[in-house]
This record gives structure tokens, sequence and C-alpha cells, in this order.
């Protein structure tokens, strides 16, 4: 596997610890849905979250953020309403964006709930 596989990985293994530590249930892990993949979606109580974890090594060009651009944020969009309709019940849903940056063998992790609003793109 490649090396920017392998810390992609690394951080969506910690962003699912923090959201498993904040009480939320991790109910997919990299859910594809044609050429879209959202990273984690997790649950809390009627509350979905569909989480774009952005992982890098070090400082970088661009922060983690800034790579969520306009066609990444279509096809999140179009897959969490794909998914959203298999379910029965009516869920509140929240685009999350969780970046992790490795730095002197720390993850540090910032988290943005309500990140991204598909009614403004």
């Amino acid at each position: 596997m490649a090396i920017h596989n392998d810390t992609g990985a690394w951080g969506e293994q910690m962003a699912a610890r923090y959201f498993e530590k904040s009480g939320y249930t991790i109910i997919e892990r990299n859910w594809r849905f044609r050429r879209a993949e959202i990273d984690i979606i997790a649950r809390n109580e009627k509350l979905l979250v569909f989480v774009e974890v952005k992982t890098r090594t070090g400082s970088q060009w661009k922060s983690p953020e800034e790579s969520i651009d306009a066609r990444k944020r279509k096809l999140l969009f179009e897959a969490a309403d794909a998914y959203l309709q298999n379910f029965p019940d009516s869920y509140t849903a929240r685009f999350d964006v969780i970046t992790v940056v490795a730095e002197n063998g720390e993850a540090l992790i910032t988290h943005y709930p309500d990140a991204l609003n598909p009614e403004l793109f």
C-alpha cells in the first residue's frame, strides 16, 4: 500500500476514535456510492454525521480542509443523499470535517462540525 494510503487510513482511525470518545457510534467507514466515498458515517441518536477526514504529515502547501474542492463536496452530498434514502426513519444529517495532522509523533485533530452545507452548493 502506498504511504499516502497508510497516512489516510491512520487519520481515519484517529478520527473514528475521536467520534467514539465523543459519544457517537461509527456505523460505516469508507462507504462508497458510485465514484464517491464517505470516510466515516457516525450516529448519535437521530443525528447522522457524514465525515470527511483529511490527513497530512507536517506542514504542506494546503491545509487539509482547503483540499475539499467543489467536485469533492458534490460527490459527498450525492453519496450522503443515496445513503439517507436507505433509511425509513427520519434522521437529521450534518456534514463535518476532521483534520488530522501528524506532527512529532502526535495526532493533532481539529473538528469542524457542520462544515459543509449542501444547501449552499
